[in-house]
């Protein structure tokens, strides 16, 4: 995984099922600018609109191998991510909990 950010399979997994397109505004992130190209599979910020932007993947990723030990081994596990912004996040812990959980 980029810059070795993701180690833990289940993060990976979670990932690669989240498809970023869906959370973010199209007519917003198909352009550039001098630092970085936009769009929903940059690793870079994306706007939502209303001066907002969803994290980059590698924020995200950082995010989910912190918790991966705890969203994974436990049965019946229970995540609650307050303030989810886009749901991009969510989804993704949603993956790693599996179904049944909440």
């Amino acid at each position: 995984a980029a810059a070795g950010i993701i180690t833990h399979p289940a993060v990976r997994q979670a990932m690669l099922q989240t498809d970023r397109v869906l959370y973010v505004e199209s007519s917003l992130c198909q352009r550039k600018c001098r630092t970085y190209d936009y769009g929903p599979y940059a690793d870079a910020p994306q706007a939502l609109g209303h001066k907002v932007t969803v994290s980059a993947p590698h924020v995200h990723a950082a995010g989910l191998e912190a918790l991966a030990h705890h969203l994974v081994s436990k049965p019946a596990c229970r995540a609650l991510d307050v303030g989810c912004g886009s749901g991009v996040l969510v989804a993704c812990m949603a993956r790693m909990v599996g179904p049944g959980a909440t």
